[in-house]
């Protein structure tokens, strides 16, 4: 850029488009008026294009550097000489077509001027709104937006691991101290006994386990079934045939008992005569609170004369006409529940002996089962009950007898359940006491008990029964929680290992330890869990 006479070199003052300048020249003479020299602006004619700095291709070339004089508004009575700005200089700078053809232009960076402010506040001024990539062009140290935000997401990304990592070390410090915990399972060591021919007595009138006198407490337990069943006639008679029919004979007179014999009529309401068959006696009646309460005994009856006159279906009551005119008469009474049938004459389908053990035998069998099944809900849970100690006993079959001429009949059967039970943990504790005696380091294992129990003697009627149990029982040796506690707690774990390996009374064991990492059994007994397996 050309130099404007009598200005220093890279120095130009804003102003107007051809603004003109009155200079006083220092060092022309030391008094006397000063030369004066109007300055003009000249306009450069052309400047180079100027690109963004490439390193590779930058290459500056210097011009002669003049020492310019320093400038002052008047003249002074001394010349006085300043050091001056640096001289302008111009970059020539070379960039292939290819290069020139790709890049941005880059804006013109214009000199300084010279105003009222100093040179220096200027070169040390940032352009406003300039990107901060052009800040200092010549040194490069701008950086583009891509690279401000790769370093944002590195600065994050960095952040990120800082707290991340501290999170994960504080949560391992809690899990390795607070959160600590160690888990030792244990399997004592079992030994098998056998239990050969030991016997006991269940007495119902003990409370108590008796272990010297081996009487352990039981009790008895009773349950009644009646059970009813119809059945089917497959024979055929021809004859003359009585009805039949089963009744209740009531004593609703006194308080003593009234024998009654063979072949006794009772009377039917329609006039209809019926007698006794076998010989019975009619229980007392029982006096309560003044009041008689009749009392009865089942009894088979049957027609006078043959065929179906005899036959009366639904309830019939009958009196004895054997104690009419006296106080018996109204006192003594029988009832058919069912009336009387298989009265006929001619052939007809009749009961045969085959139908009436068919019969039995099915009513039987079925009270069995249902007194099987009551007595499995209605004994308390807590009570063991073996076959041993139960009787069933069959207290009647009513079947009606053979050549019945019935088309259909009807079997019943009474029976009773007796049962001596008693409780397992009795059984448990007194065979403990043999087992073990005072030995308080071992003790039985639960469900390992397998007994058999076989009656030399019953009584029910006592409530008393001799039993002799044979089997087998499991025991273990009984390991103080507190003590492996205590004697593990602060060790490491081989020391634990070596611990209980060394007991004795130990056939396995297993020590979890958390976390995982953990090294050794924490010092605080809350933290050691002991499981027997």
């Amino acid at each position: 850029m050309p130099r404007i006479k009598g200005q220093s070199d890279g120095i130009r003052k804003r102003g107007a488009q051809h603004p003109e300048h009155t200079i006083s020249l220092a060092g022309k003479k030391e008094t006397g008026d000063a030369e004066k020299v109007f300055l003009r602006r000249e306009e450069p004619k052309s400047e180079p294009a100027i690109v963004k700095r490439d390193t590779s291709f930058i290459s500056p070339i210097k011009k002669e550097e003049a020492i310019p004089r320093e400038i002052f508004p008047e003249m002074t009575s001394k010349p006085t000489v300043r050091e001056s700005s640096p001289p302008e200089r111009t970059k020539s700078v070379q960039v292939s077509k290819s290069e020139e053809a790709t890049r941005a232009p880059v804006e013109e960076i214009k000199e300084p001027i010279i105003g009222e402010d100093k040179v220096s506040s200027w070169f040390f001024r940032k352009k406003p709104g300039a990107p901060k990539a052009q800040d200092d062009f010549y040194t490069s140290a701008g950086l583009s937006e891509e690279e401000q935000e790769e370093k944002k997401k590195r600065q994050s990304l960095f952040r990120g691991i800082l707290v991340g990592g501290g999170s994960l070390f504080i949560i391992l410090i809690l899990l390795s101290t607070v959160f600590a915990r160690v888990t030792v399972s244990v399997n004592p060591k079992i030994e098998t006994v056998e239990i050969q021919d030991v016997t006991v007595v269940f007495d119902t009138t003990v409370a108590s386990s008796l272990p010297k006198q081996k009487i352990l407490p039981a009790a008895k337990l009773e349950f009644s079934k009646t059970v009813l069943q119809e059945f089917e006639a497959t024979g055929k008679k021809t004859a003359d045939f009585k009805a039949r029919g089963t009744v209740k004979i009531y004593n609703a007179f006194n308080s003593s008992p009234q024998p009654l014999v063979s072949k006794t009529r009772f009377l039917s309401g329609n006039g209809v005569l019926y007698r006794l068959l076998a010989s019975i006696t009619i229980p007392a009646a029982k006096i309560e609170s003044g009041k008689v309460v009749p009392q009865f005994v089942e009894a088979e009856l049957v027609a006078d004369l043959p065929g179906d006159r005899g036959n009366i279906s639904g309830e019939v009551k009958l009196v004895i006409p054997g104690f009419q005119g006296t106080p018996k008469y109204s006192g003594f009474y029988a009832i058919a529940p069912s009336g009387f049938s298989g009265g006929a004459e001619g052939e007809r389908i009749v009961v045969t002996k085959e139908d009436r053990t068919r019969a039995s035998e099915e009513v039987t069998k079925q009270v069995y089962a249902e007194l099987e099944k009551e007595s499995s809900v209605k004994v308390p849970p807590d009570f063991t009950v073996v076959d041993a100690l139960r009787e069933i006993e069959i207290v009647k079959v009513d079947v009606p007898p053979a050549d019945t001429a019935v088309d259909r009949f009807t079997a019943s059967t009474d029976a009773v359940l007796r049962l001596i039970v008693f409780r397992q943990e009795d059984v448990v504790s007194f065979l403990r006491g043999l087992v073990t005696g005072q030995d308080q380091t071992r003790e039985i294992v639960p469900d390992s008990i397998e007994l058999t129990y076989t009656a030399r003697s019953i009584d029910f009627v006592k409530g008393r029964a001799e039993v002799v149990i044979r089997g087998s029982i499991q025991t273990r040796a009984v390991i103080s929680e507190s003590d492996i506690v205590n004697a593990i707690k602060g060790r490491s774990a081989s020391e634990v290992k070596e611990f209980l390996e060394a007991r004795t009374d130990v056939a396995s064991s297993d020590v979890s330890f958390f976390p995982p990492w953990l090294l050794g059994v924490p010092g605080s007994a809350e933290k050691v869990r002991i499981r027997y397996e």
